[in-house]
């Protein structure tokens, strides 16, 4: 009964929602969510699931009628915020914890399904661009404050779910790093297409004023939420899955430098940085953690040193020096430790001997760039700098 109600509810709220009946869209996605939590108590996903979709696909009507402006869209994510934080709050560990997650968040979190959170945002960039090409001021108009008002605070969105589904050290991890690798790759994909391309449609000021929207929520979800959520692990933690933070978070600094977004490639290097260093409690693995973790700071740094992008490099060089300084405090005279960051940092170059990245896009990003010699040129300017007093 519970289900066919939430089907019903489903379509009331998508039919309210086109016909811009926000209060009526509101009572409905409030419905949605004490089915959503009566699901969570009685630990039936399929329930959320079928309430958290319906939520989404309201969001998403929402964004096809580009209703932006009537706090639709804003109003659904901050339910959608409230259902995930309410369902890993709740401890569930094992393959029946992970399916379960699967089952109950995905329709928003997993970025492969349609009603998903990055799915949305793709499609709304993408009528961005393609209603460019009618040059209709009130057409665009809508479709620009659409793709702001989706973007709006999403890096606050995430931190809020990731920090605690980090207490309970939830497989959810897992699904917001993803969502937030694909919603800042399409962002920085939007930003570059926008740095010199004028949208037909808009005036110079409404222009320069989505820019800066664009740009600003985009520094928000590239440097303020990984370390948010890393600070509410548990010490030590267990879960694996939060080493895909660092894969992702090396890919997205590498690609804001490419686009010459220095400040925020800048601030991916200090996120890695602040989670380097509090690895050192969080995930020790006999010392061998940390470096491993740091070691994606040299990522960046050795694209940049390459590309001479050298505020990028200067700032990734500093921050391993910080970091072996803290690591060593810590190591203190365990001499097989002391070299570890070297160590991992020269493994870069047999992984790309090898060929042994190509599984992993994100992985794959970083190795495709480097070329014979750039991690040893790295290495030597590391290497120089701590050695000067």
């Amino acid at each position: 009964m519970a289900l066919n109600g939430c089907r019903a509810l489903a379509t009331i709220g998508k039919a309210a929602t086109s016909k811009d009946l926000y209060l009526t869209s509101r009572l409905v996605v409030t419905a949605l969510q004490k089915i959503s939590s009566a699901g969570t108590v009685q630990n039936k996903p399929f329930l959320v699931h079928e309430a958290v979709k319906a939520i989404s696909e309201m969001a998403g009507v929402a964004i096809y009628a580009k209703l932006a402006g009537t706090n639709t869209i804003d109003y659904a994510l901050d339910i959608l915020r409230q259902i995930a934080i309410q369902e890993v709050s709740i401890p569930r560990g094992g393959l029946g914890g992970t399916l379960d997650i699967q089952m109950a968040l995905g329709p928003f979190l997993n970025p492969g399904e349609e009603t998903s959170i990055a799915r949305l945002q793709n499609f709304a960039i993408n009528e961005l661009m393609t209603k460019d090409k009618e040059a209709e001021a009130t057409v665009i108009t809508l479709v620009s404050s659409t793709v702001e008002e989706l973007n709006r605070h999403l890096w606050r969105f995430f931190a809020d779910i990731g920090s605690a589904a980090a207490a309970t050290e939830s497989f959810a991890l897992h699904f917001v790093n993803e969502s937030i690798s694909v919603i800042a790759n399409q962002m920085l994909s939007l930003w570059f297409a926008l740095r010199e391309h004028e949208i037909a449609g808009m005036d110079s000021w409404q222009m320069n004023s989505f820019r800066e929207k664009l740009l600003h929520e985009l520094t928000w979800i590239v440097t303020a939420v990984h370390w948010r959520i890393y600070d509410k692990l548990p010490s030590p933690a267990q879960t694996t899955t939060v080493w895909e933070f660092f894969t992702i978070l090396s890919q997205i600094g590498i690609r804001c430098a490419d686009i010459g977004l220095e400040e925020q490639a800048i601030g991916v290097i200090r996120q890695l940085l602040s989670i380097s260093k509090k690895s050192i409690e969080k995930q020790p693995e006999h010392g061998y953690g940390p470096p491993r973790i740091a070691e994606h700071i040299a990522r960046i740094g050795i694209i940049a040193q390459k590309d001479k992008r050298a505020s990028i490099f200067q700032a990734a060089i500093q921050a391993l020096k910080e970091f072996q300084q803290t690591y060593l405090e810590w190591v203190k005279n365990a001499e097989s430790l002391r070299e570890r960051l070297f160590i991992e940092i020269r493994e870069l170059t047999r992984r790309h001997a090898e060929g042994d990245f190509m599984l992993d896009p994100n992985e794959a990003s970083f190795f495709r760039k480097l070329s014979r010699g750039d991690a040893e040129r790295f290495l030597e300017a590391l290497e120089a700098e701590m050695n000067r007093q």
